[in-house]
């Protein structure tokens, strides 16, 4: 299934995909080539990982989103719409930061969930969003997003993180 035909899977027919699992083992993956990235700074090298997704219902019910990789794990659970994760997202972002240089603008979902973040390779993470990143120990998230009420409360805990050559310790961010 190409990424690019996703959105056609679910076109039409949501009283057919009420309960959805799906379960991919990616073994290489281009950010860049995928639209994920404006410009191509991914190394290459390859990147894999386990995805497993699940949702009870697809219009805007309860639904599950599971991501199991050699890199992170991570849970979102809630009412939200899979397709529209990368929109709130980018809204989280956008409400918070609405200077920075390149952002998307701010389109309203009606997603709201509970975030479980584990990331164990922060350098693979890296490599995905194009950026030089690194942790010791592992990072997490946890938090909650209601994005019809513009509402966000995360926090993010690493012991030790660098980014860009500088080194940060014990690193707290609450995003509310």
């Amino acid at each position: 299934l190409a990424a690019s035909n996703v959105p056609a899977l679910f076109a039409g027919k949501p009283e057919e995909l009420r309960e959805l699992e799906l379960r991919a083992d990616v073994a290489h993956v281009n950010p860049y080539a995928l639209g994920l990235l404006r410009q191509d700074t991914v190394s290459h090298a390859p990147l894999s990982f386990a995805l497993h997704a699940a949702t009870t219902k697809i219009d805007n019910g309860y639904t599950t989103v599971k991501f199991d990789s050699d890199f992170a794990n991570a849970v979102a659970e809630g009412e939200f719409d899979p397709l529209t994760l990368q929109q709130t997202f980018t809204n989280l972002v956008a409400k918070r930061l609405p200077t920075l240089p390149g952002m998307p603008q701010y389109k309203a979902t009606d997603n709201k969930m509970n975030l479980n973040v584990y990331v164990t390779d922060m350098k693979r993470v890296g490599e995905l969003l194009g950026v030089d990143i690194s942790a010791r120990e592992p990072l997490m998230l946890v938090g909650k997003v209601n994005d019809p009420m513009q509402t966000a409360d995360i926090s993010v805990a690493a012991p030790h993180l660098e980014y860009s050559g500088r080194t940060f310790g014990d690193t707290k961010l609450h995003i509310y």
